[in-house]
């Protein structure tokens, strides 16, 4: 069916409600958004069906035959008793597509009492206007012409909005008219922090007008009305109607193009959005816009050269070449860019840095990831004194990171996640005093600097899985909040760890035998001590007043750890015991069942094959009592022979005890919780089978609807294979 009307009628609306109303009696549903603004980009129509593949809730259609062909173009697309809503301004481009002419609904303008409750209601939240503002909202419902939004006229109304701005409210608007309506919050504030404007007071200033809003469902993304969007970009248009060069922003690729090759000088430009040109080889003379403060060349994917006149901008501060995978060397005038403030080189073909590029005084942030080829970072990398960001994940290539890197006072987050070829780390780290993210998994270095204990306000950290001794004391990182060793095969005992820990983590440590005295570990909530077969015991648990999660499946050796602390989170009742496949932990300090929050377990007398992904050991009561055993999406990949299906353990039987149980046993109408684990893309074909055999079974045991398992799958890509996804 379609509905067609004038702009601002009503039709998205109306089409919205029919989907709301009726889309749960439907197996599948998509409600597609901005599909007219969406197919005129590089990979518009390609990102549109991906979207309607993946079942992606937005609104705002609008589209022409060839648009809704690549969509929907036959009705045997669609299984039987699917429902197709097409909206458009034209009449004739639904009877093109062959909706039958009783199948089409017409939008109808308000009558002039049904536009002032409209606008009363929005106004003033209520039926009417108060008496004072009766005639301003008389003439304000007039001027909307029976539309429930505004049409030309009263959009020039809107523009007195627009003029009663402040500058950065101006620019966040017209950025967010012309180029990132459906963004991301966290991606467009990061683009107006780097420009220096002040993006939560101007949002907050703008979303109260109702220019702009973050919608909460699907991702904080950016939201623009039609007409709004129309209204920014025709203020932009103005500047100047007849030389787009001349304008402070461009995106359209005819008007790009149209200026590019005419060569014209455009002093106003500020931001030049390239992205998914995939043709481009060479950028372009940056001569022409030396005002620039953003350039977005990201899945150009033909280009091979960057111009030797981007030295001459000298304003610019963000330069995105993410996905450009045929670039392969950066121009050694990169380092004139002094105001870049943010570099992007995601996947690209580079092998080496130019030493130029450590000139860049106000770089804050460096992501090089994905980068397998790249070889080495510059010796005088400890240059960069106002880097704050370094991202180095799967840069699978390098071997070792300069001491230059400890040179970089100011820095406060690296990650060199999956980097599997880096040995050693930089022997001045001590020097790093800001530093307080560091992610060491998935490298092969297997010591920490003598001087790792100065990192006085390191908050996160992650260590190598390669790592065969530690500093003996760790308790001057006074700051550290959580702490992870994973699949640290080596790793026999832990020395001592600061008391303000609230996570930590030890997961497929093998040999570990024992941790530090946790009775001074008053902020610790969770303990993680998955698969650490030789770990005996947990000294001063009783003191870990805040610890709400303890995970210790398959601790086959840990037979020696008192509580004697009331309620803490899923830990077990005293003189029950938890044995084979999930816990091999007995108390029995005398508790007094009563006061405690702790309830017992039902038996579970068949328990799952054994494997990383923990499936089914987790019981939920209905009574709302739950033991989460799931892993987190931090959680490490590797490869274990246990983990391999041909190799696990037959099952075997798992009685719990309930001698002297205070509450009722229930044995049954109990719930299974269970996750799926990671994908990084960067596992052997061992690996990957074994990754699948474990969705595999996730969605066996939790009965997982085939339109829902596309969706959780993707949620779980991360590194290289979301970058793949995406």
């Amino acid at each position: 069916m379609g509905i067609c009307g004038l702009g601002g009628s009503g039709k998205t609306t109306i089409a919205k409600a029919v989907y709301n109303r009726y889309c749960s009696s439907f197996t599948r549903h998509s409600f597609l958004s901005d599909v007219r603004e969406e197919a005129i980009r590089g990979m518009g129509l390609v990102a549109l069906q991906k979207q309607l593949l993946n079942d992606i809730f937005k609104n705002n259609f609008g589209f022409s035959k060839e648009q809704v062909d690549a969509l929907a173009g036959e009705l045997n697309w669609f299984g039987e008793g699917s429902r197709v809503i097409i909206t458009s301004r034209d009449e004739h481009i639904l009877n093109m597509v062959k909706v039958d002419k009783d199948k089409i609904y017409r939008s109808r303008i308000l009558d002039p009492m049904q536009s002032l409750r409209l606008f009363s209601l929005h106004a003033f939240s209520t039926d009417q206007p108060p008496v004072e503002y009766m005639e301003l909202s008389s003439k304000v419902a007039q001027y909307s012409g029976g539309l429930p939004l505004t049409l030309e006229d009263v959009q020039r109304k809107l523009r007195l909005s627009y003029d009663n701005l402040d500058d950065d409210q101006k620019a966040i608007f017209l950025d967010a008219a012309c180029f990132f309506s459906g963004w991301e919050k966290k991606a467009v504030m990061s683009i107006w922090k780097a420009c220096d404007y002040d993006p939560e007071v101007a949002i907050d200033g703008l979303s109260k007008r109702s220019l702009i809003k973050f919608e909460t469902h699907g991702g904080f993304r950016l939201r623009i009305h039609d007409q709004l969007r129309d209204m920014g970009k025709e203020i932009v248009r103005q500047e100047n109607c007849m030389e787009p060069g001349m304008r402070s922003r461009l995106w359209r690729l005819d008007e790009i193009s149209e200026v590019l090759e005419g060569c014209k000088c455009f002093q106003e430009l500020k931001v030049l959005d390239l992205s998914e040109c995939k043709s481009l080889s060479k950028s372009p003379n940056f001569l022409w816009f030396p005002n620039l403060e953003r350039l977005d060349l990201r899945y150009c994917v033909s280009l091979v050269e960057l111009d030797e006149s981007i030295k001459h901008l000298s304003e610019l501060k963000f330069l995105i070449l993410k996905f450009c995978y045929s670039l392969e060397k950066l121009p050694e005038m990169i380092g004139d860019l002094k105001s870049l403030v943010k570099l992007d080189l995601t996947h690209t073909k580079m092998e080496e840095l130019p030493d130029s590029i450590c000139r860049l005084s106000s770089l804050k942030k460096l992501i090089l990831q994905l980068n397998v080829s790249l070889k080495k970072l510059p010796e005088n990398i400890g240059e960069l004194k106002s880097l704050v960001n370094l991202k180095l994940t799967n840069v699978s290539s390098i071997e070792e990171l300069p001491d230059g890197v400890g040179l970089l006072e100011k820095l406060e987050e690296l990650d060199v996640e999956g980097c599997s070829k880096l040995e050693k780390l930089p022997r001045s780290m001590g020097r790093m005093r800001c530093l307080q993210k560091l992610n060491l998994k998935g490298t092969n270095v297997s010591k920490l600097p003598d001087d790792f204990s100065r990192l006085s306000n390191l908050e996160k950290l992650k260590m190598p899985s390669m790592l065969q001794t530690l500093p003996p004391d760790l308790s001057h990182l006074k700051n550290l909040k959580q702490l992870e060793f994973s699949y640290c095969e080596e790793l026999q005992h832990i020395p001592e760890l600061p008391s303000t820990l609230v996570v930590l983590c030890c997961v497929y440590c093998r040999k570990l035998v024992r941790l530090p005295d946790l009775s001074s570990f008053k902020f610790l909530k969770t303990l993680k001590l998955d698969y650490c077969e030789k770990l005996e015991e947990i000294r001063g648990l009783e003191g870990t007043e805040s610890l709400e999660e303890l995970l210790a499946p398959e601790c086959y050796e840990l037979t020696n750890t008192p509580r004697k602390i009331l309620g803490q989170g899923t830990l077990l009742l005293p003189n029950s015991k938890l044995q084979g496949e999930t816990y091999s932990l007995s108390t029995d300090d005398g508790i007094d069942a009563e006061h405690s929050r702790c309830h017992p377990r039902p038996a579970l007398l068949d328990p799952p094959l054994r494997g990383p992904a923990n499936l089914g050991r987790n019981p939920v009561f209905e009574d709302g009592y739950e033991e989460d055993n799931s892993s987190s999406d931090d959680d490490l990949l590797g490869r274990d022979d246990d983990r391999d299906p041909r190799n696990r353990h037959p099952r075997r039987q798992t009685n719990y005890r309930q001698d002297n149980a205070p509450f009722p046993v229930r044995n049954e109408n109990y719930r299974i919780k269970a996750d799926i684990p990671n994908f990084h893309g960067s596992v052997d074909i061992e690996g990957y089978y074994d990754w699948e055999y474990e969705v595999e079974q996730f969605f066996n045991l939790m009965d997982v609807a085939e339109d829902r398992q596309v969706k959780l799958v993707a949620y779980k890509l991360k590194g290289g294979a979301a970058a793949w996804w995406t």
